[in-house]
């Protein structure tokens, strides 16, 4: 944790709102700092991708699939000088002031979201609050059937691949009494109220 940063992470299942709950909080901190794991996807032809045992396809829900070291570089650097500074990497997004938006400046806020970054011991360490979106198998796939992804899904990928390494990932992360769990099934605006008021709650304490 840092003494001048509030480090939120989001992490849960695919399609359960995770991005939605960090634009949202993006959007309602103004100035605050938004970093996406998506983000860091290697290239398709990444000699650094896994391919699946019984699919002739890329594993892309392993953590080899993202580069994680330059993520970790980036919160780094992000952490290690004031929130005052512009100077941000270039994946980094620092929002602006709207009708939506508190009336106060939250520079030292940093949201961190992705599918896999509460299973980073290293950046869960230095967050503050953690969220875990869980959903049931059967939601995730009724949502995640409708979407198109780049590269597509290949049948099978949903069972075979997807479902078993969510649930084994939240396994780990849930064994870890600081991550919260919030449903994925609950509407968003919902959702966004305690986390709304844990953020707040930790902005009047780096204030004392």
């Amino acid at each position: 944790m840092s003494n001048k940063w509030i480090v939120v992470g989001i992490s849960g299942a695919t399609c359960g709102g995770k991005t939605t709950l960090a634009s949202k909080l993006h959007e309602y901190f103004p100035e605050s700092v938004k970093i996406g794991q998506d983000d860091y996807f290697h290239p398709i032809d990444s000699p650094h991708h896994v391919k699946c045992d019984s699919l002739n396809h890329i594993n892309w829900e392993l953590m080899s699939a993202l580069d994680m070291k330059s993520m970790k570089s980036d919160i780094n650097m992000i952490i290690s000088q004031d929130p005052s500074s512009n100077c941000l990497p270039s994946k980094a997004k620092r929002s602006v002031k709207s009708q939506n938006s508190l009336n106060t400046q939250c520079r030292n806020i940093l949201i961190l979201e992705g599918f896999l970054i509460l299973n980073d011991h290293e950046i869960t360490a230095i967050c503050d609050l953690c969220y875990f979106i869980t959903l049931t198998r059967e939601e995730c796939w009724s949502r995640r059937s409708k979407r198109t992804y780049d590269p597509p899904d290949i049948p099978g990928y949903f069972d075979l691949v997807v479902w078993p390494q969510y649930v084994k990932s939240r396994d780990e992360v849930l064994a870890n009494p600081k991550v919260k769990v919030l449903d994925g099934i609950v509407a968003i605006d919902l959702l966004q109220k305690d986390v709304f008021s844990a953020i707040e709650n930790q902005l009047m304490c780096k204030r004392i």
